[in-house]
């Protein structure tokens, strides 16, 4: 008879009352009867904000996943951890130009404003495109697979996305359309959009675009284990995400262009087009 094993019941039931307790804290957030400081420590003059935790923290979690993957693979450790530092490197910049770029009129009357990444503001796209594109242009250099070392990242992509997007939460920066579903958030007056001031509920965008990257975290994590076509992770990827962008904006207050779309749902549509027919070529080269 198997011998009952204590250690994993207990962990089990810790982690049931941490996801309870964390549940019942968010709830009282989205009533408004909580208010988060967006500062976690102060050290003097330096403060460290929870915003930047959250991204620290994602990063951290994700690298040390990908490198658990890697080892399996026996994929070459050095490349690996260039190809994480320089796709890093080259998204975070990249999420900070566009979002930048984006918002031109405001930091060029406030310049000084495009060093303060603790406030928020980091387009995923700029850091999708700045990222693989320092990957491919480091594959190219020592003629490795860019779709493999691709495929590999992308669950953990989701993961990291959908843990950071809490940062968001925090700096009540990304909020829908007001809304008196249960699940309405509170927002501060001073954060609320000026056409939207007098109401107090909004529809936790966060949340949404969280839960959609964390469910495919689990979908494209599971994939990653199958015997399926380089390159198919990737673009299912690119799929996935944009689909699930393209709906998260419906809710989303920001300015539509044509067509009543936003700029992210255009790009969006650009991007499910260009995967589809990534993933029709993958399929038809086997």
């Amino acid at each position: 008879m198997k011998k009952f094993n204590w250690k994993n019941l207990i962990i089990l039931l810790g982690g049931i009352l941490i996801l309870f307790g964390f549940s019942y804290w968010v709830k009282e957030v989205f009533k408004g009867k909580i208010q988060i400081d967006p500062i976690a420590f102060s050290f003097g003059p330096f403060k460290i904000y929870w915003y930047g935790i959250l991204i620290a923290t994602s990063f951290l979690i994700g690298f040390l996943l990908i490198l658990k993957e890697a080892k399996k693979r026996n994929y070459n450790q050095e490349h690996l951890i260039n190809l994480v530092f320089w796709g890093t490197l080259a998204g975070f910049l990249g999420a900070r130009t566009i979002f930048v770029l984006l918002q031109l009129n405001y930091f060029i009357q406030n310049p000084l404003e495009i060093f303060k990444i603790s406030k928020g503001g980091l387009s995923i796209h700029g850091a999708l495109l700045f990222g693989f594109i320092a990957i491919y242009l480091y594959c190219l250099k020592y003629k490795l697979s860019f779709l493999k070392f691709a495929d590999l990242f992308t669950p953990f992509i989701l993961l990291g996305q959908g843990i950071s997007r809490w940062g968001n939460f925090i700096n009540q920066e990304l909020i829908g359309y007001p809304t008196n579903l249960p699940w309405k958030m509170w927002v501060k007056e001073e954060l609320r959009p000026k056409e939207f001031i007098s109401y107090s509920f909004f529809h936790p965008v966060f949340l949404y675009e969280s839960i959609i990257c964390l469910l495919g975290f689990l979908i494209f994590y599971y994939l990653l284990s199958k015997k399926i076509r380089s390159g198919s992770l990737f673009f299912g990827y690119i799929l996935y995400y944009s689909i699930g962008r393209f709906l998260v904006e419906i809710f989303r207050i920001e300015p539509r262009i044509i067509f009543h779309l936003s700029l992210a749902q255009i790009v969006s549509i650009g991007l499910i087009i260009i995967s589809l027919i990534c993933l029709l070529k993958i399929k038809k080269s086997h």
